[in-house]
């Protein structure tokens, strides 16, 4: 019931380490403004009292930003090829608790299992070369059934599997709502959120019915699905259909709205448990075991291994410190729904949150449901009044496509989230900042005379968003630098 292909295993780690490099690589362009102390940041002690800690702290300027994001680039980088272990992985799980608690305001669902995963995967055994599939590593008979070659069952694997059916377990119980179980409009309301919506769900909120059926449906699938992966000797049967109906599922919020890294994650850790007939076709017709001989070095000698994995089962220490950080990660699953508004730290709490295993799945258990789109208008030494964000001239109306305002979901997470958190203070730093930082094509920092920060409100009803409202949170005049030759 917990055994897992040593092949899904390897396959998880290429994926793992592939979105960290493609994530950090996407953080490059916007460090300064929302990782380092010019911009968004502020100072503070490298450990927290709440838990947090982070190297990061130690460097908050951008050029420390970028030495710290190039390390550990690189830390992903190796453990994509395999090089370095077990210990590069738990370098780059530390290099990326450190980023999270550094900024964790521009942190979403997928960031939290990324971590989560990677903490399980840290603790599994490292793989190798082996032979690829062949008559002799293949049970003919029963092409399902897992070898001694492949198959692995440790503490590690059991915390994989349990974690992932946590989280949709979990997601299923934020979400016993009348938004959800009675009205039924909780997609409808998602969808109606323009900061996040992409076309395809702009185009699919106008069928309220089929909303409303797709949000009824979602609870079961959430609830009734990951119980499948516990039912004794039928992985090879409904392992199949997990993967279909929660992967199938996550693939169609990422057509509709932009969740991040959220569904490629769950997505990579759903895969990981594929039976061993998925891993043996892609064997038999690339003649090569892709997932690792890819990525993987070779042995001492210049050959292959005949064995996938290290055979000796893992130190009990080892075991009882999987199991030990495995019910910390599920305590904190469970406070969570016991009290949900608490949110102050106990000593539980505190060591989840150092080790990176604090977690809550709340996601749309409460769509937002007052939106809106926060504008900078800002008065050029020349006379104009522009958008600073895009460079327009400011209208009457409302911006259009509010999501490509956002240069990607970090962006879009951290101005969602402080225009929640409703504190102008927050909100005229990050319009300083952005001043400072990235002015439009053409436009100076020094051409800004003036700024006045409106709020397009747009409340969601049941009939679609409401007309929106424009209110102006306030003025600033900024000081002028004239022009070289003026």
């Amino acid at each position: 019931m917990f055994a897992m292909d040593v092949r899904g295993l390897a396959f998880l780690r290429i994926a793992l380490a592939t979105i960290l490099i493609v994530d950090l690589i996407g953080r490059w362009g916007a460090i300064d403004l929302y990782q380092s102390d010019v911009g968004m940041v502020r100072p503070s002690p490298w450990i927290g009292s709440g838990g947090d800690w982070s190297i990061h702290r130690w460097f908050p300027g951008p050029t420390g930003q970028r030495l710290l994001s190039l390390a550990a680039i690189s830390a992903a980088g190796a453990m994509l090829l395999n090089r370095g272990g077990r210990t590069i992985r738990f370098v780059c799980l530390a290099a990326l608790i450190s980023l999270h608690h550094h900024q964790p305001l521009v942190l979403n669902g997928g960031d939290i299992l990324l971590r989560c995963m990677l903490w399980w995967l840290c603790l599994a055994p490292t793989t190798t070369f082996r032979q690829p599939a062949t008559a002799e590593t293949i049970d003919a008979d029963h092409p399902d059934r897992p070898n001694r070659r492949t198959a692995l069952t440790n503490a590690a694997t059991f915390a994989l599997i349990v974690q992932l059916a946590t989280v949709y377990l979990t997601a299923s119980l934020f979400k016993r709502g009348p938004l959800w179980q009675v009205d039924a409009v909780a997609l409808h309301d998602a969808l109606h959120v323009d900061h996040g919506v992409k076309p395809l769900g702009v185009w699919l909120r106008q069928f309220p019915a089929v909303t409303s059926a797709l949000t009824r449906a979602t609870v079961p699938l959430e609830t009734y699905v990951p119980l499948l992966l516990f039912i004794p000797g039928a992985a090879t049967r409904t392992r199949p259909i997990v993967i279909t109906l929660l992967g199938g599922f996550h693939l169609a919020t990422f057509l509709l709205m932009d969740l991040g890294w959220f569904p490629w994650v769950a997505i990579a850790s759903l895969t990981a448990l594929a039976p061993p007939r998925w891993w043996n076709v892609m064997e038999r017709r690339t003649n090569r075991w892709l997932p690792v001989s890819l990525v993987s070095p070779p042995s001492t000698d210049g050959l292959p291994t005949t064995d996938a994995v290290d055979r000796h089962p893992p130190p009990a220490w080892r075991s009882m410190l999987t199991y030990g950080l495995l019910s910390l990660a599920l305590w904190q699953c469970v406070r969570t729904l016991r009290r949900p508004d608490d949110r102050v730290p106990t000593g539980l709490t505190r060591a989840a949150v150092a080790l990176g295993l604090d977690q809550r799945w709340d996601m749309f258990a409460a769509p937002m449901r007052d939106d809106g789109c926060l504008v900078p208008e800002v008065r050029l030494i020349d006379g104009r009044t522009i958008d600073w964000v895009t460079g327009d001239r400011v209208t009457d109306r409302k911006p259009d496509a509010v999501a490509d305002r956002y240069r990607d979901f970090r962006e879009r997470k951290y101005v969602v989230g402080m225009i929640s958190r409703g504190r102008s203070d927050e909100q005229w730093r990050w319009t300083d900042a952005l001043i400072r930082l990235r002015p439009p094509p053409g436009v100076r920092p020094a051409d800004a005379t003036a700024v006045r920060l409106v709020f397009w409100f747009e409340p969601t009803t049941p009939a679609g968003n409401a007309p929106p409202i424009r209110r102006i949170l306030g003025e600033q005049q900024r000081p002028t630098v004239p022009r070289s030759g003026d």
